[in-house]
């Protein structure tokens, strides 16, 4: 955290976060398990309390409604070559999958050497 402004978050909105003494700063933080889709999303606060009321919190590893749903939604608008779905917790646990599957593939393709 060295080189961070003196910064304490008081209250915040949208886009927006702000001290106790009425500065305003652009939120440009993300990290993991967060998607910076802005603060006091009301959509977003009845979805998670929906799902919180449903007794049913989920680990990533185990298909339900939700993540059904979620894949259906995605592979709906995306374009042909891509309408596979895998969901992962993290974004590094992508590049690892990408990293992988990229290894299998020039292993399963590589040209035998020859004698």
């Amino acid at each position: 955290m060295r080189g961070q402004p003196p910064v304490v978050w008081h209250r915040a909105e949208g886009f927006q976060v702000s001290d106790a003494w009425g500065n305003q700063w652009i939120d440009w933080s993300s990290g993991v398990l967060i998607a910076n889709a802005g603060h006091g999303r009301t959509e977003i606060a009845d979805a998670i309390a929906a799902q919180a009321k449903s007794h049913l919190l989920t680990s990533y590893c185990f298909p339900n409604e939700p993540r059904a749903q979620l894949v259906e939604k995605l592979v709906s608008i995306l374009p042909e070559p891509l309408k596979k779905v895998f969901l992962y917790s993290v974004g590094s646990e992508a590049v690892e999958c990408d990293l992988k599957l990229c290894r299998g593939y020039g292993s399963a393709t590589a040209a035998a050497p020859s004698t």
